[in-house]
């Protein structure tokens, strides 16, 4: 009991410490976005700009009205990013053990902080990005952690998730994912069949028609067609499903792409316990392994990617007719079928594997959908973030259901993690 708690008072103080430095250390740029948001109110009421924007920009209307209002407050970017980073941790620990966890939440803190560099300063250290795609992931997430609950939804708690809506909803990729995964919840777990789960769907779908059917989507597509793909409304379906394809595969191969080698490490773990001897198990562990060596090399700086094969650089005419770029989609395809393949075999044993399998398939949707958009490459490696995140989360969920009952590996683990990320 005493050793009990004082690793939550080290997790406690680990967590606020990496709050703190978090908060301390984020400032806001003087170019680009952040410069142009923090200038969109000086000549015109938050009202005409929202209206005005709606209109000719986007439908992200409870994002953007908050990014501009709060924007020059710096406390209000300063202080909202760690509390949604602690937020996100607590609700993701929610979602996978019906509770709050500390030491659950402390893992998850420090997977999160594992997530590529590239990705993390686009999407949740970027003031601009924090608004966009670290808030309503979090937002996304919170609703989830009361969506998913055994127990009675309160009043209060069904307030603060359809609230989270608001916010979740008005992002593309959440609002997608949001979407789905309430759908294939109704249709799966029978405990969320209850009066607030329709009525979160019907909020979650107003809301989604509010971002999606806004007339400055339309203005907004053919003015980024023309500035960064010309001709992109004519290409062919194969052609966007590739470009989509292109950068769910930059997402795996990245060297630095720790949260998906882990979960391939922990792929690993599950075909060896669970799958009988086959050729389809041989065939996984080889692709896993393979996949893991690359990376490993890669980020040793063993081999150098400068190629088509295995490099996570953004498909350019070079690469589009390079053989070797699509023996490296091939590849990558079968370490996702793999990964597959683990959380089936698994969830065939234990039935509590299965919503995080069904819920890594829906999580490609939120990649291959940026194909549809000339800004596929235009937007960065933010539109990674929540890949990435549901990747932590997924490997949180395995974790939590082999180790669970393991107090000194969970023990080991969380120190080894803590100590390899502050040497980082």
């Amino acid at each position: 009991m005493l050793a009990n708690k004082n690793m939550n008072a080290i997790c406690a103080f680990f967590c606020l410490m990496v709050l703190y430095s978090i908060g301390v250390n984020i400032k806001l740029q003087d170019f680009a976005d952040d410069l142009i948001f923090s200038h969109a109110l000086d000549y015109m009421s938050l009202h005409d700009y929202m209206s005005q924007r709606y209109v000719e920009w986007s439908g992200r209307l409870t994002l953007d009205a908050l990014m501009v209002g709060t924007i020059n407050h710096h406390n209000a970017w300063k202080i909202g990013i760690p509390v949604c980073v602690a937020v996100l941790c607590l609700s993701i620990t929610r979602i996978i053990k019906g509770s709050f966890d500390l030491k659950t939440a402390t893992l998850a803190m420090i997977i999160f902080l594992l997530i590529p560099a590239s990705v993390l300063d686009n999407g949740a250290w970027w003031v601009t990005g924090f608004y966009n795609y670290l808030l309503p992931v979090t937002a996304m997430a919170c609703s989830f952690s009361v969506l998913a609950k055994q127990e009675k939804v309160g009043m209060i708690e069904g307030f603060a998730a359809i609230l989270c809506l608001s916010i979740s909803c008005f992002n593309e990729q959440t609002s997608i994912f949001t979407m789905v995964v309430a759908v294939t919840l109704l249709a799966f777990a029978g405990h969320t069949r209850r009066w607030f789960s329709y009525l979160y769907l019907a909020f979650a779908a107003a809301f989604s028609s509010l971002l999606f059917f806004a007339p400055g989507n339309y203005l907004r597509f053919n003015k980024e067609t023309w500035r960064w793909m010309p001709g992109f409304e004519n290409e062919s379906l194969v052609t966007k499903l590739t470009l989509g394809y292109d950068r769910i595969h930059q997402a795996i191969v990245m060297h630095d792409g720790l949260p998906f080698a882990i979960l391939c490490i922990l792929s690993l773990s599950l075909v060896a316990k669970h799958a009988e001897k086959s050729k389809s198990k041989y065939l996984a562990i080889f692709f896993l392994s393979a996949h893991l060596i690359l990376i490993a090399f890669s980020k040793l700086g063993v081999i150098h990617f400068n190629g088509s094969f295995y490099n996570e650089d953004f498909l350019n005419p070079q690469k589009w007719i390079s053989y070797s770029r699509y023996v490296s989609y091939l590849f990558t395809m079968m370490v996702i079928l793999s990964v597959t393949y683990a959380m089936a075999v698994a969830a065939g044993k234990k039935s509590n594997f299965a919503f995080p399998a069904l819920i890594f398939v829906i999580s490609f949707s939120t990649i291959v959908m940026i194909g549809f958009s000339p800004t596929v490459y235009a937007s960065g490696m933010r539109v990674l973030f929540l890949w990435n995140v549901i990747i932590a989360s997924i490997c949180l969920w395995i974790y939590s259901i082999h180790h669970e009952q393991k107090p000194l590996s969970n023990h080991l683990i969380l120190s080894a993690m803590a100590a390899y990320l502050i040497m980082k």
